[in-house]
């Protein structure tokens, strides 16, 4: 039965056309993209973090290569518009006891052929803040803002598959 039911799942998603992400996404990103980032100067020690997340999803969401400005086909410009950090919980003593850090970024893709589309999104992701020592307060700070914009990448994620199909149908 468990058979019978896998390959009629798998017939299924052949016949309608199902494909996934990084098959549409190979239309946008081929021949390599490069990242330009402009870090907001409130929080400029998170520029790593999310240069790093963004290289990351390019090489393993998209499966392409990252490469010089002079050599690549397409362009990505992320601009960290906000980095906000918010109290969402407090403790019997009436101390912060979670924090929530929200991102926004705007995001323009363009390639060589002059197809280009832009974007705003949004992450967030909360943390503790029970800590008595401030180093790990901030390190689990900048951690927070990394995951955000994972987070708000992701969204970019399903936006490149939606445009993907759309230039891949002309």
């Amino acid at each position: 039965m468990p058979k019978a039911l896998l390959l009629s799942l798998c017939l299924y998603f052949v016949g309608c056309g199902y494909q996934p992400i990084s098959y549409y996404a190979q239309g946008i990103f081929n021949d390599g993209v490069y990242v330009d980032i402009s870090i907001n100067s409130s929080v400029p020690e998170s520029g790593a973090s999310i240069k790093d997340a963004v290289n990351n999803a390019i090489i393993k969401r998209f499966a392409s290569k990252l490469m010089s400005k002079q050599e690549a086909k397409s362009y990505l410009q992320i601009k960290v518009q906000s980095i906000t950090q918010t109290p969402i919980a407090y403790n019997q003593q009436g101390f912060i006891s979670y924090y929530r850090t929200n991102i926004v970024l705007d995001i323009h893709f363009e390639n060589a052929q002059g197809k280009s589309f832009d974007v705003s999104n949004t992450g967030y992701y909360d943390y503790s803040a029970d800590f008595t020592s401030t180093i790990v307060f901030d390190q689990y700070r900048l951690e927070s803002i990394s995951n955000a914009a994972s987070q708000a990448l992701d969204k970019f994620i399903s936006q490149v598959a939606y445009y993907g199909e759309f230039y891949n149908e002309h």
